[in-house]
């Protein structure tokens, strides 16, 4: 039964599993005969699976992005490496990963973010994240400005945006 976990964890055609079956035939003059039926399963390689569970991450410059999903492979003792295209992701350890990316400028850096799932054997599956960074507003402040100034007087003051 292919749906079988046994089965879903054979990774690859090396990996099998084998049933024998012993049977004795007789025919009519009663002489018998004994025979073994062997089956074996090959495996074969499954796709691992990713799944975002925000497709849009929106954020204000300035501010880190965090993205969350799951992954996994049906092949049991196969082991799967994620990565991302930018930022940086992590396993939880339970089939769960987290992605952050610490954004710098606005909508210079809105982009489609890729977390790719692979496998031992090189099989890839992908999810996408639609990041969108805001500009935030400028801000500006006086220093050093006195709190009053005599009438007539010029007065000067500096600003840091």
């Amino acid at each position: 039964n292919n749906n079988l976990a046994a089965v879903q964890a054979l990774r690859g055609t090396a990996f099998t599993l084998g049933e024998a079956f012993s049977n004795t035939l007789q025919d009519l003059a009663s002489a018998t005969a004994v025979g073994q039926l062997v089956i074996t399963i090959h495996g074969t390689n499954d796709t691992p699976t990713i799944s975002s569970v925000s497709q849009i991450i929106t954020v204000t410059e300035g501010q880190v992005a965090i993205g969350t999903g799951t992954f996994g492979d049906v092949d049991g003792s196969d082991i799967v490496e994620l990565t991302a295209s930018i930022g940086s992701v992590a396993t939880d350890g339970n089939g769960g990963w987290v992605w952050n990316f610490a954004t710098s400028d606005g909508p210079i850096q809105s982009q489609n973010v890729t977390i790719t799932a692979r496998d031992l054997a090189g099989a890839t599956a992908t999810a996408s994240i639609s990041l969108i960074v805001t500009n935030a507003a400028p801000t500006a402040s006086i220093q050093n400005a006195p709190a009053t100034s005599p009438e007539g007087v010029a007065m000067s003051l500096t600003s840091q945006a």
